[in-house]
């Protein structure tokens, strides 16, 4: 073990003032997380590149803290449905619905899916996001396993992990799925490895961050974790059917954009205490917005219409223009809004809704949708544009070119 290593679980041992029983807990936790470390050391079954391994100094991980461990009720599904969970390749994984797992943080009571691999399993798989989630640990979610024998069940979050993909992008992990999101900072287990920001194997995010950082951008989810973030060109999930952002996963905006957002959140959550705005898109670097405009086959003029000359820039270049949509949090539905986002066509013309309702193009509850979200954006003081439902700005193009700066 390397001297970094060892300290790192020195200084964990200092935080606490242990109880005999606390003090056992953190050995076990401790020695887990041991092992763990020698095991990423073998070229025969650790996830490290050859590279990462030659000077691996041990995973990043937030101190032992007995606080994150719940006792858990199982509320089992006794059919064991099929489900399909997305990965990070955008291929479906196939497991088995094995039901809720719910605990109690003080008075509240939250519940995460649980999976088996197969029927005879006896391991449950709980993958999860919350509040720290793509700034302190992986930007994509942790996983916790349970085993149905060891009773009384417990959720332990000191023992969540990160999928393999942290640490090598050549895997391909589940991506847990939104109702497994957590409204609250689990600060305990795994944090980002920070080998690969170190070495510049994913300097496109660290980048991309350091930029925002730069110009006087905020993160949305710092401000209100209770928004959902989903940004679809970090990915294949749209138009393009291609990754733009590379990994790149946290919604930033111009600090009165996101002020505007929050309260617009308030407003939706006092209407539908189930409802929640989802990011789409927020700052868009100005390369990217090049990429988007030479991928579009079609001319100038038409072109403008659904992407910013980016020699002109786009308000999104600011930080001033977000895309975003509304999700049902109890189904894990977004709203039908008629169309998909980035649709390119009439049907997606808010100017257009009127006609499009008469003759039966679009259903009274789809503009009901789309009107919601406009009443919440522009009650907040948003912006919206004639040929797209999802996209509100916050400032004019001249104040933006003239007083904000730019995302390279």
């Amino acid at each position: 073990m390397s001297i970094k290593h060892v300290v790192v679980l020195l200084v964990v041992f200092a935080q606490f003032a242990c109880t005999s029983q606390d003090e056992a807990y953190i050995n076990t936790i401790t020695k887990l997380r041991v092992e763990k470390y020698q095991d990423f050391l073998k070229p025969d079954i650790s996830p490290l590149t050859a590279l990462d391994r030659t000077d691996f100094s041990g995973l990043n991980y937030f101190g032992v803290d007995p606080a994150f461990k719940f006792a858990a009720q199982f509320e089992e599904n006794s059919f064991k449905t099929k489900a399909s969970i997305q990965s990070s390749k955008n291929k479906g994984r196939n497991y088995l619905y094995a039901g809720d797992l719910v605990f109690k943080r003080g008075n509240k009571a939250y519940r995460l899916k649980s999976y088996l691999q197969t029927d005879t399993s006896k391991t449950l798989f709980i993958p999860f996001t919350d509040s720290t989630t793509s700034h302190q640990t992986y930007y994509s979610g942790r996983f916790l396993d349970i085993h149905l024998d060891s009773l009384p069940l417990e959720i332990d979050f000191n023992k969540a992990y990160n999928p393999y993909c942290a640490y090598n992008k050549a895997y391909d992990c589940p991506i847990p799925p939104r109702e497994n999101h957590l409204d609250f900072a689990v600060l305990a287990g795994e944090q980002i490895f920070k080998a690969h920001t170190a070495k510049g194997a994913y300097s496109p995010i660290h980048t991309i961050e350091k930029a925002c950082d730069s110009i006087g951008l905020v993160e949305v989810i710092t401000l209100d974790s209770s928004i959902q973030i989903d940004l679809r060109y970090n990915g294949t999930n749209n138009f393009l059917n291609t990754d733009l952002y590379q990994g790149f996963s946290k919604a930033y905006l111009h600090p009165k954009t996101a002020q505007k957002l929050i309260k617009a959140q308030k407003t939706l959550k006092a209407k539908h205490p189930n409802y929640s705005l989802i990011i789409f898109d927020a700052v868009r670097p100005l390369a990217t917005q090049q990429k988007m405009w030479d991928s579009l086959d079609m001319p100038i003029a038409e072109r403008r219409k659904y992407v910013s000359d980016p020699k002109k820039t786009s308000l999104h270049n600011y930080g001033a223009a977000v895309d975003l949509s509304i999700i049902d949090m109890q189904s894990g539905e977004l709203l039908d809004m008629g169309t998909a986002y980035d649709f390119f066509g009439k049907k997606a013309y808010p100017i257009y809704e009127d006609a499009l309702l008469q003759k039966g193009v679009l259903t009274k509850g789809q503009v009901q949708n789309r009107r919601l979200l406009r009443d919440v954006m522009q009650g907040s003081g948003f912006t919206s544009i004639k040929t797209e439902w999802w996209h509100f700005n916050t400032f004019s193009k001249k104040y933006a070119r003239e007083h904000l700066r730019v995302l390279p």
